[in-house]
């Protein structure tokens, strides 16, 4: 299962035509959120100076078109890592890899249950087991 983090969208790049090592092209595309942080306990905001960098690559890009800078999404992503060395000195560099994307508070392919009617009374407790 893919990470997920909501915010709001502050960047919203454009979709770019990039050149590998090997000479083929790919696209790619970025996007950056404004996360905030809540105290779990009393909902108040702790911080929303968490600002990470997602890049969406392939036919993925397609998936940020209709979004705008200012709404509210849920990112769906990957880490991915690797080594590499300069100066002598070896090095990790990650990526986040967008995967999916969609507008905070959406409900997916949640079906809701009916609720029962009629919930059978709990009989009073006279006794408690220990007593």
């Amino acid at each position: 299962m893919a990470n997920q983090l909501t915010g709001r969208i502050e960047v919203l790049g454009q979709t770019q035509q990039v050149a590998s090592k090997s000479g083929s092209t790919f696209s790619r595309r970025e996007l950056v959120l404004t996360a905030y942080t809540f105290d779990k306990y009393t909902g108040e905001l702790i911080s929303g100076d968490n600002h990470p960098q997602f890049e969406f690559g392939g036919d993925k890009c397609a998936k940020l078109d209709g979004y705008r800078v200012g709404q509210f999404v849920t990112v769906s992503f990957a880490l991915q890592g690797s080594w590499y060395e300069k100066d002598g000195v070896r090095r990790n560099f990650t990526r986040v890899v967008g995967n999916d994307i969609q507008p905070y508070g959406k409900q997916e392919h949640a079906e809701q249950k009916p609720i029962k009617e009629s919930i059978p009374p709990v009989p009073p407790i006279d006794r408690l087991p220990w007593e």
